[in-house]
This record gives structure tokens, C-alpha cells and sequence, in this order.
């Protein structure tokens, strides 16, 4: 199974749309999660276009309280996944969703954090209260909007009880962060002087870890959106060991009749030009 986290920063910008068609014919996405589409209504016809396999959609329209670049959007593959509940709040939307694969049923949580950080409260207190009454294990992932170490920003502008505050929600869910590779940062405000910090996560629950043990993430290219784009697989995606190297070139080479005449004289030389030299042996007594 392969999921695509992302804000796309405007879904309906030409560019960043061929570039999330890409993504999705590329990387074989299952599970497609779009936040700040900055759209309140998608056509069918649209979404259609984004793959040639057959999604099941639901998203969040934008409110007065949460503008109009909050929605969110979330797809999955109908050969992939039965589609069971869904669910939404003001900041998130969250789908039930058999793996037929493996025989596993789970929910995935797609959230978009305020950027306002007096709302940064009530968004956990949301996602805490979805996420405890869940009976399912979960993936939780989108863009947070919030940090949990100053290690993920390049500069020292970090409020340290709002960073507290995130980390002691994780904990107290019971949550774990995937570890990410390809990029230190997910966000950068792309000025002269760059803001770069860690906004989007994916937080995995430990039942399903444990039927996923083999679950990554890795940062994908970015182009257009100020956000990379985050693709968790559930398959063993490490590079295999290199190959050994090859053993050294054999040199082959025959005799002529001159030849037989140099190598009783103790010298041969080669086909590429060299000259080997050897000591003869002293003939055995009669």
C-alpha cells in the first residue's frame, strides 16, 4: 500500500494538478491525502481525471472559521481498499478502510492544522477526541502546523509551550511519528532568507504498526507547492545491498610456433603488446 500526504498549496493550479496526476501513475498511489486545495466543490469528472484506477473521495468544504485554503480532500483505491465509515470535523476527515491485501481493517485520519496558533488548542482537543474513540488502529497525517522539537525549524522564532503541548498529545495517544527521509524540512516560505520547518507528519498507532512493521516515508519532489509531498509505503521499500564487484579480466592468449620458440627462451610476449617473463625449468636427470 502506498499513501500520498500533501498541501498542495491550490488544486486548482494547472501545474501542481499534472504534477499530483504524476505522482499518482508514478508511485502507484493507493490512498491520496490533499490539504489547502483551496476549493469548496470538486466534479466528479475531475477527480476521474487524476487516475485511471477508480477512487472513493470524501472532503472537507471550506467554513467562515476555517477559510476558504483549509479543505481538505482524500481518495482511496476501490481495487485496494472497501470503503466502510466516514467521518469529518473542522479540521480533519477520516475514512474506515478494509485492506483487502492484508486482511486489515483500519482508519485514516487526513488533518489540516490552523495556521492561526490561538485555534492550535481546539485542534488537538478535536483530533484527540476522534482519535481516542476510534476502535480501529489509525493513520493519522497532513500538515499539523505545529513543531516538536527546535530542531525542526532553522531558526529560533519556536514557542516552546505550544511545541510541549503537541508532543504531550502524541504521548498521551499513544501515537508514533514515522520516521521521514529525503528531507530534513517539509515547508519552507521560499523567500530570500528562508523560514524552513517540519509542518506535515504521518503518526501511526502501535496495532498498526505491528501489522505493518515495514512501513516508511520519504520526502518526493517538489515543485510549485511550499509543502513536500510525503509517500508512506507499507512495503519493504531499502535499497538493496550493491552487487559485489566483478573479478578481474582474465587474459587469454595462444601459441604459434615462433611462440614456442620465445617460451623456451624464457620470454613471451602478449597479444596487447606486454612482455612476461618466467625462469626455465632445469631438466629433469635422466
Amino acid at each position: 500500500m502506498r499513501a500520498l500526504f500533501w498541501n498542495i498549496r491550490g488544486f486548482g493550479h494547472d501545474g501542481r494538478r499534472r504534477q499530483l496526476i504524476e505522482y499518482m501513475r508514478d508511485e502507484h498511489i493507493d490512498t491520496i491525502s490533499i490539504q489547502e486545495t483551496m476549493r469548496t466543490e470538486f466534479s466528479l469528472h475531475e477527480l476521474d481525471c487524476l487516475s485511471s484506477h477508480l477512487f472513493a473521495w470524501h472532503w472537507l468544504p471550506s467554513s467562515g472559521t476555517t477559510g476558504h485554503s483549509g479543505i481538505i480532500l482524500l481518495g482511496v483505491k476501490d481495487a485496494t481498499f472497501e470503503v466502510g465509515g466516514m467521518d469529518q470535523g473542522e479540521f480533519f476527515v477520516s475514512m474506515e478502510i478494509f485492506e483487502r491485501a492484508l486482511n486489515f481493517k483500519w482508519e485514516v485520519v487526513i488533518v489540516y492544522g490552523p495556521a492561526d496558533h490561538r485555534r492550535s488548542q481546539a485542534f488537538l482537543a478535536e483530533l484527540h477526541l476522534k482519535i481516542s474513540n476510534s476502535l480501529l488502529p489509525v493513520v493519522v497525517g497532513g500538515d499539523f502546523n505545529l513543531i516538536r522539537s527546535p530542531d525542526e525549524k532553522n531558526n529560533d522564532r519556536i514557542n516552546l509551550p505550544r511545541m510541549q503541548l503537541f508532543n504531550d498529545w502524541i504521548a498521551e495517544l499513544g501515537l508514533r511519528e514515522l520516521e521521514r527521509t529525503s528531507a530534513r524540512f517539509t515547508w519552507t516560505n521560499r523567500q530570500a532568507d528562508p523560514t524552513q520547518s517540519v509542518m506535515d507528519l504521518v503518526l501511526v498507532s502501535p496495532e498498526w504498526e505491528l501489522c505493518c512493521p515495514l512501513a516508511s516515508l520519504r520526502a518526493i519532489t517538489r515543485i510549485g507547492s511550499d509543502h513536500v509531498p510525503l509517500l508512506l509505503s507499507t512495503a519493504d521499500e531499502h535499497p538493496p545491498p550493491p552487487p559485489p564487484p566483478p573479478p578481474p579480466p582474465r587474459r587469454v592468449f595462444g601459441l604459434s610456433s615462433s611462440g614456442l620458440t620465445r617460451l623456451a627462451s624464457g620470454r613471451l610476449s602478449l597479444l596487447d603488446g606486454t612482455s612476461l617473463a618466467f625462469p626455465l625449468t632445469a631438466p629433469c636427470p635422466q
